[in-house]
């Protein structure tokens, strides 16, 4: 009798790991699904390409804005509770953002859907934490890690499928089947711990408002100030000084008010302890590297190399398959410890697939793309797992919610910044090569004459001896114009082998747990 309930109750926690990897699944998927489909959405909506790209930061503002409540609601619902609710109010959100009549009312129910979202993640890490012994976690996150990787990976494939062969709305719509299954096996198969005790309410709500609310204020508002610097000139306008200095002032307050609550939404002084500081920077950097990546990514084959929205969802989907295979391999490798020589071989291993991509060029084919993003996701692999079971291990079980919102408030923060500041590299730097490259358009630059020479004599026989010069300056300043965009690109990519070099330090100080044979240790 004794081992049939030891087995079903092995079987149940296997089962909550894939649960609640299916619910990360759908929440990581929408980061990046709808990263091909911006200019469709332009099109159908009336609405600019800037405008547009707020269907992409949004969601991931909101989801960043969540992540520290997300602690203090489980402690009140239920975590069981508020996963579910999360589930079903990130499902209903979808099927509101397939239903926007305009982008307005789309960016609103992105709002939603990523504040929905960001529950998802922190809960279903705690629900983990505290549904698997510490030698068998490694495994557990291994199942979890799949889910967040894979989705914002392949995200851009299915989004590009269905863009192309239905609508960009049904991006939203394939959430409804498996959200209402997953709201299902939740009610049927997730439960609170033992010791989980709620918050109680009896003495009125115990929770650092104020805290909340600078923290919004300055992620807000650094976010616009980074999505709308570019086209209003940054500094010139008063409206972006005015969302900087906001955004800086309110980051401050946000630092003391926090250190000096004693209840803070975000316990900064969970930052104390060296694998949580270490983990979450990096962190920041992966998701600078796989949101920031896998949204130029399509635009760079699109824009430059004539990729349809589907034919650039390809470049990144093997990808996705690699993660699969590596993270189960990860998973067990960690419980032996030496995680800091995995997340440095990871870095190595990631800058090294951006450096691959610095050195492309226009006539590179896709097989070239797919390598280069096959070996970024096995240094992803090596990193993420890692970084993620690294925080639990020297801090009590009580602080699994505070620090899974930790870290994945950086992933997030690293995300959105990373779309933002690699879309700002690379309009830049295309200024920037476009001022020099302009400058050898001239009389004077012999190899600028002999191509002017040549293409205007080839014309003249087609479209007439009158005619043929001012095409070729046409031609001439269109190819500028490329090859201007792709050194931009180049720069983006060399700012993310950079940014991944320059993290090793932090990941060398890392520390494993004691008995490194029994796997990640969370101490009581």
């Amino acid at each position: 009798m004794t081992t049939q309930a030891t087995t079903r109750k092995l079987s149940s926690k296997w089962l909550i790991a894939v649960i609640v990897a299916s619910a990360a699944f759908l929440e990581t998927l929408d980061n990046s699904i709808g990263n091909v489909a911006v200019p469709y959405i332009a099109g159908n909506l009336s609405a600019t390409m800037s405008q547009a790209t707020w269907v992409l930061t949004s969601y991931i503002v909101a989801n960043s804005v969540i992540l520290p409540l997300s602690g203090w609601l489980s402690s009140v619902l239920g975590r069981k509770n508020y996963f579910r609710g999360s589930v079903v109010g990130f499902t209903v959100s979808s099927v509101l953002c397939g239903l926007a009549p305009n982008l307005g009312a789309l960016v609103f129910f992105r709002v939603l859907q990523g504040l929905f979202g960001g529950g998802l993640l922190t809960a279903s890490q705690a629900i983990l934490a505290d549904a698997f012994e510490p030698e068998e976690l490694g495994t557990a996150m291994a199942i979890y890690g799949i889910a967040m990787i894979v989705g914002p990976i392949i995200g851009p494939l299915v989004g590009g499928w269905i863009t192309d062969h239905a609508s960009w709305r049904w991006i939203f719509f394939i959430n409804l089947p498996m959200g209402l299954i997953s709201a299902i096996l939740v009610t049927l198969f997730v439960y609170d711990p033992p010791n989980f005790k709620r918050a109680d309410l009896a003495h009125g709500l115990n929770f650092d408002f104020i805290g909340i609310a600078l923290i919004s204020t300055a992620i807000g508002a650094f976010q616009v100030f980074l999505d709308r610097g570019q086209e209003l000139d940054w500094f010139a306008s008063s409206s972006m000084t005015f969302l900087f200095v906001t955004s800086f002032i309110a980051a401050i307050a946000a630092v003391i008010w926090e250190l000096r609550e004693k209840a803070p939404v975000v316990d900064l002084r969970l930052l104390e302890n060296r694998n949580v500081l270490c983990s979450s920077l990096v962190m920041f950097v992966a998701g600078m590297i796989v949101f920031g990546g896998s949204a130029i990514v399509p635009m760079f084959v699109q824009s430059l190399m004539g990729y349809s929205a589907t034919l650039s969802g390809y470049t990144l989907a093997p990808g996705g398959a690699v993660c699969a295979i590596c993270f189960p391999i990860v998973g067990i490798l960690i419980a032996k410890g030496y995680l800091r020589w995995y997340v440095v071989g990871g870095l190595v291993i990631t800058a090294y697939s951006m450096y691959m991509m610095e050195q492309g060029n226009l006539h590179m084919n896709m097989q070239y793309i797919i390598v280069s993003r096959m070996i970024m996701a096995a240094g992803l692999s090596l990193i993420l797992l890692p970084v993620t079971v690294a925080p639990f291990a020297f801090v009590a079980k009580s602080k699994t919610d505070a620090v899974s919102g930790m870290t994945n408030l950086f992933r997030n923060m690293g995300g959105s910044v990373g779309i933002s500041l690699l879309t700002v590299i690379v309009d830049r730097r295309m200024q920037f090569h476009q001022a020099t490259l302009v400058q050898h358009m001239t009389p004077f630059d012999p190899s600028y004459q002999q191509m002017t020479t040549v293409a205007t004599q080839a014309l003249a026989n087609t479209t007439g001896a009158v005619n043929a010069p001012h095409i070729t300056q046409g031609i001439l300043y269109g190819v500028l114009q490329q090859q201007s965009l792709l050194l931009a690109y180049i720069d983006a990519f060399h700012f993310l082998t950079i940014a991944c070099i320059a993290v090793i330090p932090l990941a060398l100080l890392l520390r494993s747990p004691k008995n490194a044979g029994s796997g990640p240790v969370v101490m009581h």
